[in-house]
């Protein structure tokens, strides 16, 4: 798995000038923030997307002063929209073993104008497909895979 993926979503910015600028670049190497930033003032949308499922977008609109994503619809007042996005990565361990875990990636996006603010944080759900769980069956002495009938991580 790759850089990409591990983060669970990537961004797109996209400005005035009908440019846009992708976190990854067609050979796949990562573009750094600071070139969205160095055009911030052309800035009009930007958006995360998920690696593994296209329809789940989060967008933040300068020009409507909006964020529109899967099932929500936020729109704030004032004026001079600024974008907020960071990202946090978690490192998690797993609970009585102590044993480390696959970090969860945490987005955090927003926008910000001069009389309002609106911040989400968007992640993909645990991070990680758990270990395989075991019930052992005292009557009969058998092993029952309980993660073959759950749907754990998947839609």
């Amino acid at each position: 798995m790759g850089i990409k993926e591990n983060l669970g979503y990537f961004w797109k910015a996209d400005f005035d000038d009908g440019s846009s600028i992708e976190q990854f670049s067609k050979a796949g190497k990562e573009v750094l923030f600071k070139k969205v930033l160095d055009k911030e003032d052309q800035l009009e949308k930007f958006s995360i997307i998920s690696c593994d499922d296209e329809n789940d977008v989060y967008i933040v609109d300068l020009v409507e002063k909006s964020i529109i994503g899967p099932n929500i619809l936020y729109s704030i007042k004032g004026t001079s929209p600024k974008l907020i996005y960071f990202r946090r990565n978690s490192v998690r361990r797993e609970i009585g073993s102590g044993a480390g875990m696959s970090p969860m990636v945490v987005h955090h996006l927003g926008l910000k104008t001069s009389t309002q603010e609106k911040k989400l944080e968007v992640f993909k759900g645990i991070g990680a497909r758990p270990k395989k769980i075991e019930y052992s069956n005292v009557k009969t002495a058998e092993k029952v895979d309980l993660t073959s009938k759950a749907k754990i991580g998947s839609k």
